[in-house]
Parts: C-alpha cells; structure tokens; sequence
C-alpha cells in the first residue's frame, strides 16, 4: 500500500510537460534585449556623427574652392579690365592723332585750293604728296571691290577683257549696268593655280549687283569653276580664316560653312561645300 504514491510522484517529475520559465530567467533575456538596442542606438549615434562630419568636411572644402575660384576670377577680371582700359586709352589716342593729321592736312589743302595765295607760297613737295592722296586708288576700296578665283592666266593678258566676258555671263541686265572700273592679277601663292584677280567696279551697287548674280556662273560653259567674292580687309580675312580653322576641328564641322557676311551655315548642298573650299582657298591666297 505505501509503494503506489512513491511511484505517483515519479511519474510526476518526469512528465514531457516542460516548467515555466523563472522570473528571473525573464528578467536576464530582458536586459540582454535592452543591451542590444542600447548598443545599436550607440552605433546610429556614431555613423550619424560622422556622417555629418563629413558633410561638414565636404561643404567647407567646397565652399574654400568656390571662395579660391571666385579669387582667381576677380583676378582675371581686374587684369582683362584693366588691358580693356589700356585698349580705349590707344584707340582714343589714336583717334586724337589722326584728327590732328587731318587738320594737318585740311591746313595744308586750303591754301592750295585758295587762288588768292600765290602757287610759290605752298611747299611743292608738299602739294604733290596732297594731289597723289587725293587719287583713291578703287582696288583699295572694298566697297566697289571683288576677287575673282580660277581666271586663267597666259602672259600679256587683257584682264579688263577677260573680266567683261566673266561679267557678261551673269546676265544682259548685269554686263548692260555693271562698268569695271580696274583690275589687278596679285601674285600666285600656289604654282599650279593662277593668282587671284580683284576687279573695281564705278559704285557699291554694281558690287551688289555682280556678287547676287555670281551663282550663274556655274552654269557658264566656260567659266563653271570662276568664283567672285566681295573683297575683305585683313581682319575680317583673319577672322573668318580662325572659324574655319575650328570648325575643321569640331566633330561635324565639315557639315557648316563660313557665309559672305561671316555667319557660320549648315551645309545643305554639294554646291555649297565646292563653294566654302573655293572661299577658303582664296582666304589663303589673298592673307
């Protein structure tokens, strides 16, 4: 009889139920949690530093490169400023001068074109420099000038005959308005090309009028590959000489072209590429 609860108890111990946790076991896990998130807020805090640290590394090395660049561009301003300055003070010298010059040269004409004041009264070397200065030169005019590229050239040429001919194939309207006034053949720079020919016409119109009507010439049986261009100082020369020299250097720029009046075009024809490497040769001959 005593036997069967000592076997009861046993059986009691070794149940597949398992005992509750202890309070304290609970307590243990909660502090281990606690570290944990204690120990990630302390990392948030130390990536959140130095990020902003960095941040601040960041904007004040930017901002000590934009001051020093600012610094560098007020330099460059004041110098070009002041080479600008020195530019006007040259020109309004310059200016200055040549007013001086010609009423040195008004002073001289008045008493040469007074019939009061006795020929032996003007110096006569003087009156001959002022009589060959009053002779314009229409060559040296760009205004009523052109050049005319590709005329052949044998010795003893009549130029003024050649020119006629080129002129008459633009058209009876233009050879029956348009009079040469001079012609010039410069020196060939090239040995298998002839030199080119500037050609003076009696006004600015006429100019106009020969170079609105120079797309003709293509169609001319003799004269397909002439081309006429207005005449160019040297500047505007140099000028147009560096655009094609960049252009050349630029991705697609064989697809532009320089224009008469120095505007940059794209190409749209074959014509107008024969037409910008005829300019561009004569800007070589003529620089």
């Amino acid at each position: 009889m005593q036997g069967t609860p000592k076997s009861k108890r046993s059986r009691s111990s070794e149940g597949e139920t398992p005992r509750p946790q202890s309070k304290q076991t609970k307590m243990a896990d909660q502090n281990e949690l606690k570290e944990i998130k204690e120990g990630q807020d302390s990392m948030k805090r130390m990536f959140e530093s130095k990020i902003d640290k960095l941040r601040n590394d960041v904007l004040s090395t930017i901002d000590e490169k934009m001051r020093a660049l600012k610094s560098d561009i007020d330099i460059d301003m004041a110098r070009e400023s002041t080479r600008i300055d020195e530019l006007v003070n040259s020109v309004q010298l310059l200016t200055t001068r040549l007013g001086q010059v010609e009423n040195d040269i008004q002073s001289v004409c008045n008493p040469m074109n007074d019939e009061n004041v006795p020929s032996g009264h003007v110096d006569p070397s003087i009156g001959n420099v002022m009589r060959s200065a009053r002779v314009l030169d229409p060559l040296n005019n760009n205004d009523v000038t052109v050049i005319v590229k590709n005329v052949p050239f044998n010795e003893e040429e009549n130029l003024l005959e050649k020119v006629t001919e080129i002129i008459s194939c633009l058209g009876e309207n233009i050879s029956s308005n348009v009079k040469v006034a001079a012609t010039l053949r410069l020196k060939a720079r090239f040995h298998n090309k002839p030199g080119l020919v500037k050609v003076s016409f009696q006004n600015a119109e006429q100019k106009i009028m020969t170079l609105r009507n120079k797309h003709k010439l293509k169609n001319s049986e003799n004269h397909s590959r002439v081309f006429i261009q207005g005449a160019k100082s040297y500047i505007e020369r140099l000028l147009e000489t560096n655009a094609r020299t960049i252009l050349r250097e630029l991705p697609q720029g064989k697809s532009y072209r320089i224009s008469g009046n120095g505007r940059i075009l794209k190409k749209t024809t074959e014509n107008e590429q024969i037409v910008d490497n005829a300019e561009m040769e004569t800007h070589q001959e003529s620089a």
